[in-house]
């Protein structure tokens, strides 16, 4: 269990929010078969799941990352505490693959912890389950920008092109 420190008396404080991302060794073997889900006939069953493509701004390596999609108001977000996010720090091109279609498009990220926290609300008053954010939320609790930089998230804005 995290904890945000002792408290008076030497009591444990467990943080309002706390990160609930997967493992490593989960990912390292569940993201090879969602990579390969969402690339077959699957895909449209897969709603809530995404592949992104792009380049490394340092390296020009290409990357291919399995995301969770959420969309509102017609806006595509990508919630995340990875640190690929940084690739999209002031727009950078990238495709994304959902329900079996590659739609072109730009990313921009978004770390101001106010927005992204207004963000993650909106989705989570929307029926969103906290586990869609790799978050653990107590329920009622209305996340904060403190939660978001306690949880090191930011989202990536998709935009298709024209």
């Amino acid at each position: 269990m995290d904890t945000a420190g002792a408290g008076a008396y030497g009591r444990r404080v467990v943080a309002a929010v706390q990160d609930a991302t997967p493992s490593d060794a989960f990912l390292r073997v569940f993201n090879p078969v969602l990579r390969f889900a969402l690339r077959s006939r699957l895909a449209p069953l897969l709603r809530g799941a995404a592949l992104i493509r792009f380049r490394g701004r340092r390296t020009g390596r290409e990357y291919e990352v399995v995301v969770t999609w959420h969309e509102l108001d017609g806006q595509v977000y990508v919630v995340t505490p990875a640190r690929w996010r940084a690739n999209f720090a002031g727009g950078a091109p990238m495709r994304m693959r959902h329900l079996g279609v590659v739609v072109p498009g730009k990313g921009v990220l978004e770390t101001d912890p106010e927005v992204v926290a207004g963000v993650l609300n909106r989705l989570l008053e929307r029926g969103e389950p906290p586990r869609a954010f790799a978050l653990k939320i107590p329920a009622g609790h209305r996340l904060t920008a403190a939660d978001v930089t306690a949880v090191n998230r930011a989202i990536v804005m998709f935009s298709p092109s024209p």
